[in-house]
């Protein structure tokens, strides 16, 4: 008998006399047969050719003489391994078609499939080829093929390799690049996957893209839409089903209809919005256009915000985005807005002492387009002056009094706060003026009424013949003229005086020595 697991053939026999060896021919009827040599009554030998058929005879030896032969017995050996197996790649859910040459004296084969995780399947068939059912995705199988006939099953063939169709990725993410509307996807590599589609899908939009690699970026996406981002993998001739939907969050579309009205007097800007149906934040920003000047933010989770400590006179872009976590969206188109003009600065009032009117100047205000001075004084004086050359003048005010100057700057939206100072006109000339000659001296007392304005008086006494000038100065109401010549017309002329300016002198009285 044939042992299937070894091939070796094993031969027995009976006897009825003893003798002192046997020996076995194992015979093809081609070559040299095989001998086998025993002392037993059975003996064990290898080395037979597989799908062949061997004729056995059995001789005892003594000595130098050989029986006659036993009569002969035709044992078969294994069948051989297939040859030229084949195993054909195909897409699940279709079973892998395996192929192979038949081999002598087998009846039916059996294929055998193991992957590299130990799943195992196998087909049988008595023809030279089978379908192995169950494939798993992303395996690779060894193949091979053994024959069989009625008693033993043979030796199994030179395996074969066939690689199955990629798995469905898994670990499916992405991040959003919200400064350009796009997504990177990631997810864990497929084995024998070659390349990779990825879809987003979003309200009837589709956008894709592929790549050879477990990641690609998805462009052109659409602010405000949550797109289902699915991923397939293929391995060139079979894809996988996509993967389960990622939900990826949206990127926030810029806000619309956006206002903003600026608080005149004040250095704040309210800036207005229509808010997204979704709660996002959103913030707001002032850039300057010109100059050495920070640009200004406030945030909200609103539809509204104010941005506060913006400069007086300049001009800023304004601009509004949303933002969802840790992605911003665009900017709202910037709208450009004027601040209010700046307070004036460097005010300055002189009044002209012999006419009593006043010039009113001022530096220039950022962004001024038109100044305006009001100016207001006693019994109800009121007066102004629009200008927009930095100087404003006021003639006929009242002497010896305070008028208050305010000047106001104006754009086309606000008028700034203003700027104040105070000026007081030359004093008036002194009334009542009256004067006691002293008799038997050259001393005359001159006195008058108080004028207004006034913080010290002077009087000059002239004699017209020789223009003499006699004065003395006082701080109240009076004072001595001295020198005087006796038996002269002396004309007196009282005047007032502040810090800055005498009164006309138009005012007077005459003395006579």
């Amino acid at each position: 008998s044939v042992a299937c697991i070894t091939g070796e053939l094993t031969v027995t026999w009976n006897i009825s006399v003893p003798s002192e060896n046997y020996t076995t021919i194992i015979s093809r009827g081609m070559g040299q047969p095989l001998h086998c040599n025993s002392t037993g009554t059975q003996c064990t030998t290898g080395g037979l050719m597989c799908g062949s058929s061997y004729v056995v005879t059995v001789f005892s030896v003594t000595e130098t003489c050989f029986s006659l032969p036993s009569p002969e017995v035709t044992v078969q050996t294994l069948p051989c391994p297939p040859t030229n197996v084949t195993a054909a790649h195909t897409c699940a859910p279709h079973p892998a078609a395996v192929s192979w040459v038949a081999s002598d004296s087998a009846k039916r084969y059996t294929a055998v499939a193991v992957g590299s995780r130990g799943h195992r399947s196998e087909c049988r068939s008595n023809e030279t080829s089978c379908s192995l059912p169950g494939l798993q995705c992303g395996e690779v199988y060894t193949i091979g093929v053994s024959g069989a006939d009625d008693n033993c099953t043979g030796q199994q063939s030179d395996t074969v390799s066939l690689s199955t169709e990629p798995c469905t990725p898994t670990n499916v993410s992405s991040r959003l690049i919200c400064s350009t509307g796009a997504a990177q996807v990631f997810w864990a590599s497929s084995a024998n996957a070659a390349s990779y589609s990825v879809k987003a899908t979003s309200n009837g939009q589709t956008l894709t893209c592929n790549s050879s690699s477990p990641n690609c970026t998805l462009s052109n996406l659409d602010c405000g839409e949550a797109y289902d981002i699915l991923v397939a993998a293929s391995d060139g001739t079979c894809v996988s089903k996509y993967s389960a939907p990622f939900r990826q969050d949206q990127v926030p579309c810029a806000p619309g209809n956006v206002t903003t009205n600026l608080l005149c007097g004040t250095s704040d800007l309210t800036v207005t919005w229509i808010p997204a149906a979704e709660p996002l934040n959103y913030s707001a920003v002032a850039q300057p256009l010109t100059g050495n000047i920070s640009s200004v933010t406030c945030h909200t989770d609103g539809a509204a915000c104010v941005l506060s400590g913006l400069q007086c006179g300049q001009t800023y872009n304004v601009s509004v985005r949303a933002s969802s976590g840790s992605c911003s969206g665009p900017y709202s188109p910037p709208q450009t807005v004027q601040t209010a003009t700046c307070s004036p600065q460097s005010l300055t009032a002189r009044t002209d002492c012999g006419t009593n009117s006043l010039l009113v100047s001022w530096n220039a205000s950022l962004g001024a387009a038109a100044y305006t001075v009001a100016v207001t004084g006693p019994n109800g004086y009121s007066d102004t002056c629009s200008s927009s050359n930095f100087t404003c003048s006021f003639a006929g005010l009242q002497c010896g009094s305070q008028y208050d100057v305010t000047l106001t700057t104006q754009d086309s939206h606000c008028t700034s706060s203003p700027s104040q100072t105070a000026v007081v006109t030359a004093p008036c000339d002194p009334v009542n003026v009256t004067s006691v000659l002293q008799c038997g001296s050259d001393a005359a007392t001159v006195s008058w009424a108080a004028a207004a304005g006034a913080v010290a008086y002077t009087v000059h006494a002239r004699e017209g013949g020789s223009h003499l000038d006699i004065s003395c100065r006082s701080n109240t109401t009076s004072c001595q003229l001295n020198q005087l010549q006796c038996g002269k017309v002396y004309s007196l002329t009282v005047m007032a005086e502040d810090a800055t300016c005498n009164s006309t002198g138009a005012t007077g009285a005459v003395l006579m020595t």
